[in-house]
């Protein structure tokens, strides 16, 4: 692989780790409740996944890029 694709490849693990501990902070506490849940409870959550989602598309149109 080239330095590129692995600097690139570094950039989106350290993005994907920030988004996916926000990610994970938003969500992991409604797991733990028991009562019933609404889709705003779930909103905050729903933000960091689309960012990581964007991420994803990022990560791959750069690797096509540098091939």
């Amino acid at each position: 692989m080239s330095s590129a694709v692995l600097d690139t490849w570094q950039q989106f693990v350290e993005v994907g780790q920030l988004l996916f501990i926000g990610y994970l902070v938003h969500y992991v506490p409604y797991l733990l409740m028991e009562r019933t849940l609404f889709l705003y409870h779930y909103l905050p959550a729903l933000v960091f996944s689309i960012l990581l989602l964007a991420a994803d598309i990022e990560l791959i149109g750069s690797i096509i890029q540098l091939q």
